[in-house]
């Protein structure tokens, strides 16, 4: 097979993105896992519009009580915590759980990709093939990645 090279890093724009994606999967994240389970802690939300404050022991209420000031962070948690709740209209329980997993990975993925090498070589991509044929081809070679993460 051809070869062909992917770039997977980058300078500029692309780590300011992770670093911000990173930043707010964080906060998120360590606001929400404290609630976790039966033994999770309260959070105190502050009240907002001459409303008082409560305590609530609800990951999605915590999540939802962020108010980060940079605008770039507060829109990338309004979208992960909005992961949780959608999760409870789907599901009807698991929000914590959900931003408990998505922070974990998000963080791993993040990190993998800033220690990866900037340029990745695989197979040279033939646009003579179908969508369905690279499907296939990329199938096939899943019990050979398989192999090689054991």
């Amino acid at each position: 097979m051809p070869k062909a090279t992917i770039h997977v890093g980058g300078a500029g724009k692309e780590k300011e993105a992770r670093a911000v994606a990173l930043q707010a999967a964080t906060l998120v994240y360590d606001a929400m896992r404290v609630t976790l389970g039966p033994d999770g802690l309260n959070g105190l939300v502050y009240g907002t519009y001459n409303r008082p404050g409560r305590i609530t022991n609800d990951g999605v209420t915590v999540g939802g009580a962020l108010e980060p000031d940079d605008e770039l962070i507060a829109q990338a948690a309004k979208t992960f915590h909005e992961s949780s709740k959608r999760t409870n209209e789907r599901v009807g329980d698991g929000t914590t759980s959900t931003a408990v997993v998505g922070g974990s990975l998000i963080t791993s993925i993040i990190n993998d990709i800033d220690d990866a090498p900037e340029h990745v070589t695989i197979g040279k991509p033939d646009h003579k093939k179908s969508p369905r044929q690279i499907r296939k081809e990329l199938l096939a070679e899943v019990p050979n990645l398989v192999d090689l993460i054991k």
